[in-house]
């Protein structure tokens, strides 16, 4: 890592920027969902624990290890069957499946915003699975709240209009150096320190304030190649001298 541990004592960095994302986080905590009441909890723990398996991050671990607490979900995932999958980068995944021997369709876990743009895309609008009319307000809730908000979604290979079936919420675990570290950023070296994270703007300020970074020094709701040119910003800006700004991303 290019943090240094908080008691260092190095020369400032004057023209420095140094940005962080999920180095910052340590491990989420999964919440209950809101869920179509059709669906099966199990069942919908399975379909998320299947799409997520093989990922490392702290996301997925968070989902993967509240459902192995789920009652059923383990035995209900032998029940499903992936027969494709592949990431949608900065997104979530997107899979087929099949159910107990039931036709395949189209399984997607990722995040909110993703979900309402592939149900809004396909003329279907963004609307739940009937039974489960408040689900959206219930996202929408949730992300007023900071958390993050992972959405699962169903529908038919041919097009259909995908169902809005769960949404968890989860909540960031920041590490607990984080804030003495940023502080021997900003006070000792002089170093500005910024954010860049795909979450959504409420739970990066969130964890911004905990930590101590300044709110204009926060983009959020990025993809990879929005985190990209943001560096390629701050790196064009000139500091004393009229240097350019030494970026450096942990």
């Amino acid at each position: 890592s290019l943090l240094p541990n908080a008691g260092d004592s190095l020369p400032p960095a004057r023209d420095s920027l140094i940005t962080a994302q999920d180095s910052l986080i340590t491990a989420c905590d999964a919440f209950p969902t809101a869920r179509d009441p059709d669906v099966e909890t199990a069942e919908i723990w399975a379909l998320i624990a299947k799409a997520e398996d093989g990922s490392i991050h702290p996301v997925a671990a968070a989902l993967k290890g509240f459902a192995g607490s789920v009652p059923g979900a383990r035995l209900r995932a032998a029940d499903v069957t992936i027969t494709e999958i592949h990431s949608v980068v900065g997104r979530g995944v997107h899979a087929e499946i099949a159910v107990s021997g039931a036709p395949p369709e189209r399984l997607l876990v990722g995040s909110a915003s993703w979900i309402r743009e592939e149900q809004l895309g396909r003329g279907g609008g963004a609307t739940p699975a009937p039974g489960c009319e408040a689900a959206w307000e219930e996202v929408d809730s949730m992300l007023d709240d900071a958390l993050t908000v992972v959405c699962v979604a169903r529908g038919g290979l041919d097009g259909g209009r995908l169902r809005l079936v769960a949404a968890v919420g989860l909540a960031d675990r920041v590490r607990p150096e984080a804030a003495a570290l940023v502080e021997t950023l900003r006070l000792r070296w002089g170093v500005r320190v910024g954010m860049l994270t795909g979450d959504n703007r409420a739970v990066a300020l969130a964890v911004a304030r905990e930590v101590g970074i300044h709110e204009q020094d926060v983009h959020s709701e990025l993809l990879p190649a929005d985190k990209a040119a943001a560096i390629r910003g701050w790196q064009e800006e000139k500091g004393l001298g009229g240097q350019r700004t030494l970026v450096a991303m942990v």
